[in-house]
C-alpha cells in the first residue's frame, strides 16, 4: 500500500491536513511513499540457558521479576529435579532449588503470591509440595501413601488443589485450605493393572477441571509417550466444590495433555496413538465440546 509523505510545490511541508489561502497561482503536489513490508518472522529461537544433566523443562513461570524454570528428571536415575532462576535483564541464570532425595518435578505454579512446585515419587520422597515465598523454600505436604506423586496445582473457591496418584495406583485429588495441611478428597481407579493419575488442571466458569492419565509403565513420569497404552473411559473430570463429575466428549481413545482458558472457552490439547485423532477440542460451557479445525501443515 501507500501512505502520505509530504507536500511539494508552493508549500513544501509534511503537515496534513494543510490549509491554503489562494491569492495567486499555486503549485501543490501530494507525494506518497510505499508502505514498507513488515519484518520477516523470527527464523529460530535464541538459547538463553543451557542446562545439563537434566531431562525435560516441564514448565516455567514469572515470579518476583525472574523466570523460574522447572527441569524435570526421571527419579530412577537419582538426579533431582531442579528449579532454575533466570534474569532477563542480566542474562544470568542459576540453580534456585534442588528437590531433595532425587525427586522429579510434576509442575510449577504461582498461587496466592507464592511459588509452588510439586514433586513425583523417588526413594524416600513421596508426593511433596515445595513453596517459595521469595526468601526461603518450605516443604508443606507429604502424601500419606508411599510412592505417590503430585502434578498440577490450582487455587479454586478459596482452597488449594493438587492432582496426583497414590501408591496403590489410584489417581487422587488433594485439597488444602491454607496450602500447608492437605487432605485427599477424591480417588479413582481406571485400570487395576496400571498407574492411574490425575494431571492437568484448569478453572473454567464455576468448576475445576482435571484430566486423567493411565500408564502401564511405572517408570514413565511425563505426559504422552509410547508407553501410555491404557485409557480412562472419561476424558475429563470436573469439580464444583462439592462433587466430582466425569466428562466424556468423544468415543475416540484420547488423553488430555493440556488445558487453557482462552476467549471465554476451555481449550484441550489431545494426545493419541491414532494419527487421525483431532488435536484440539474446545467448550464454551464445560459440557459440550467441539473439535477445533486443524490449522497446521498436512
Amino acid at each position: 500500500g501507500w501512505q502520505f509523505d509530504r507536500w511539494d510545490g508552493s508549500f513544501p511541508t509534511t503537515a496534513n491536513p494543510l490549509t491554503v489561502t489562494v491569492a495567486s497561482d499555486l503549485s501543490l503536489i501530494a507525494v506518497f511513499s510505499e508502505v514498507p513490508p513488515p519484518p520477516p518472522p523470527p527464523t529460530g529461537m535464541t538459547l538463553v540457558a543451557d542446562i545439563t544433566n537434566e531431562e525435560t523443562a516441564v514448565g516455567m513461570v514469572e515470579y518476583g521479576g525472574d523466570l523460574y524454570i522447572a527441569v524435570h528428571t526421571n527419579p530412577k536415575n537419582g538426579t533431582p529435579g531442579t528449579i532454575i532462576r533466570y534474569n532477563d535483564l542480566t542474562g544470568a541464570y542459576a540453580v534456585a532449588f534442588n528437590l531433595p532425595g532425587g525427586a522429579g518435578i510434576g509442575g510449577i505454579r504461582v498461587l496466592q503470591g507464592k511459588l509452588y512446585v510439586t514433586s513425583i515419587d523417588s526413594a524416600g520422597v513421596y508426593g511433596e509440595v515445595y513453596v517459595y515465598d521469595g526468601a526461603t523454600w518450605q516443604q508443606v505436604i507429604t502424601s500419606p501413601y508411599a510412592a505417590a506423586g503430585l502434578f498440577d496445582m490450582e487455587y479454586y473457591g478459596g482452597r488449594f488443589y493438587a492432582t496426583g496418584y497414590r501408591g496403590d495406583g489410584s489417581a487422587a485429588l488433594y485439597s488444602s485450605a491454607d496450602g500447608i495441611t492437605w487432605a485427599e478428597i477424591f480417588t479413582y481407579r481406571f485400570d487395576a493393572t496400571a498407574i492411574n493419575r490425575f494431571t492437568q488442571m484448569a478453572i473454567f466458569g464455576t468448576r475445576l477441571f482435571f484430566s486423567p492419565q493411565v500408564s502401564n509403565d511405572p517408570t514413565i513420569y511425563t505426559m504422552g509417550g509410547p508407553s501410555v497404552t491404557m485409557y480412562c473411559p472419561y476424558e475429563l473430570f470436573s469439580y464444583n466444590g462439592v462433587a466430582v463429575t466425569p466428562v466424556e466428549f468423544t468415543d475416540l481413545i484420547v488423553q488430555v495433555t493440556n488445558m487453557v482458558v482462552f476467549n471465554n472457552a476451555l481449550y484441550l490439547s489431545i494426545w493419541s496413538k491414532n494419527t487421525d485423532t483431532p488435536a484440539m477440542y474446545r467448550s464454551t460451557n464445560g459440557v459440550n465440546f467441539e473439535v477445533v479445525p486443524y490449522w497446521g501443515p498436512s
